[in-house]
């Protein structure tokens, strides 16, 4: 099966059942608007809409189309991103800005990164990283769809498969995801962008957006990719049933070109994965 067509990228506000199967617990509050480590820094904090982003130039509101700055090309583009981020008050600058941003933009994104960073936390801790470096992943993990708050929301609530245009525009959301970073004051390291920007790289070299191959993708890259792809393959989309559990492992032990085989090994035994 090729994996594009499981979709990994996409995100059509649907919901999909708890995880189910192995010893998964909650990575805690990293992710979650509602708790107090979110609380505690955006008392304050106004939300910006995640369409009005595209049409900021030099500061400026222009006319409102509903495109999202990835829509936008060369210099452009640049402008209205960087306008966005300058602005000092942005809750762009901020990681639970970032956050309450991208859940007002696709709800199911906000979902889909509370259960990739789950998975990423306790695949983690099986491969026996420290406690430093678990918070670490589980933080980029939060974070990895973060440009998605760029993505127009055509391209996130697209009935179907995309077409190879539509696909262009998605795949940007990498590294859109890694220039919001940029501009945030506080929270995240440079590690914690470096695994953002690879979380979409392969084993094999195919993937993106550098085409990183083996180990020059950073294990926490590597970790978190498992955890996408997992939890692409068993949600329910508008126009795809998620598959099962069983399924959706007995499928990831056949994609050892796309990941490190060494840590999907891990990961299936986590999972509790017995091959018949």
């Amino acid at each position: 099966m090729n994996i594009r067509n499981v979709d990994i990228q996409r995100g059509d506000n649907a919901f999909r059942k708890p995880i189910s199967g192995g010893n998964l617990k909650s990575p805690g509050s990293l992710y979650d608007c509602n708790d107090q480590l979110v609380k505690k820094e955006s008392n304050n904090l106004k939300l910006i809409d995640p369409q009005s982003i595209g049409n900021i130039n030099k500061g400026k509101e222009t006319e409102n189309k509903g495109l999202g700055a990835s829509e936008l090309t060369g210099k452009a583009g640049t402008i209205a991103l960087d306008a966005a981020l300058g602005i000092v008050s942005s809750p762009l600058r901020s990681f639970p800005g970032l956050l309450q941003t991208l859940q007002v933009k696709d709800n199911y994104t906000r979902w889909h990164v509370k259960r990739v960073a789950e998975i990423s936390s306790q695949l983690a801790k099986e491969l026996k990283l420290s406690p430093v470096e678990v918070k670490r992943v589980e933080k980029a993990a939060v974070l990895h769809d973060v440009g998605k708050i760029l993505t127009p929301d055509k391209i996130l609530g697209n009935q179907g498969p995309l077409d190879d245009k539509g696909w262009k525009i998605m795949k940007r959301h990498v590294t859109d995801s890694v220039k919001l970073l940029s501009g945030v004051t506080g929270g995240v390291d440079d590690k914690v962008k470096e695994y953002v920007g690879a979380h979409h790289e392969r084993w094999d070299g195919k993937g993106y957006p550098k085409g990183l191959k083996g180990d020059q993708i950073p294990l926490g890259a590597q970790i978190i990719a498992i955890a996408d792809t997992y939890d692409a393959i068993t949600t329910d989309r508008s126009y795809q049933k998620g598959r099962s559990k069983d399924d959706a492992l007995s499928l990831m032990s056949k994609l050892e070109g796309q990941h490190n085989p060494k840590v999907l090994k891990t990961f299936l035994r986590m999972m509790g994965y017995r091959e018949n």
